[in-house]
């Protein structure tokens, strides 16, 4: 929630901002997009929020090619002739998006789902896509109605 805390969107509107980020193997640029989608649809009073994140082009690709050759490195130690010395790879990218449903004014979660994509290709191959998705709902405790006045 810390991500939405501050921020005044309207419905509709979103803000992006890229950010360099330390990576082990490189430095990278990470872009970041805050979006308000609206209303909820037959949920009262709650909004749909989005945060994306992502990591693409050149820099990302790099890093990723570096991470690519250290596992080889260590494949091939176990099997000269593991073909992973070959690869060429020619693109990746990470996307991780967060949809927040909450109480605008509390930003108290009604629920969340990430989902997260990881796609890459390697030369001569097939594309890879790899996406991971988790969702999260909350209940909470409603303020107990007063049975006796003040």
């Amino acid at each position: 929630m810390e991500t939405w805390s501050g921020v005044a969107l309207a419905s509709g509107q979103e803000r992006t901002q890229t950010m360099r980020i330390r990576h082990p193997n490189g430095p990278l640029e990470q872009r970041s997009t805050l979006r308000h989608r609206g209303a909820v649809p037959g949920t009262p009073g709650a909004v749909r929020l989005e945060w994306e994140t992502a990591l693409e082009g050149a820099s990302y690709r790099q890093v990723v090619a570096r991470s690519r050759e250290l596992r080889c490195n260590t494949a091939l130690v176990r099997n000269a002739s593991d073909p992973c010395a070959t690869e060429v790879l020619e693109s990746a990218s990470s996307v991780t998006t967060v949809e927040l449903l909450t109480e605008p004014d509390t930003l108290r979660p009604l629920s969340v789902r990430t989902v997260r994509t990881e796609a890459f290709t390697v030369k001569g191959q097939p594309p890879v896509l790899q996406r991971e998705a988790r969702s999260f709902d909350f209940e909470w405790p409603r303020k107990a109605k007063r049975t006796t006045p003040r």
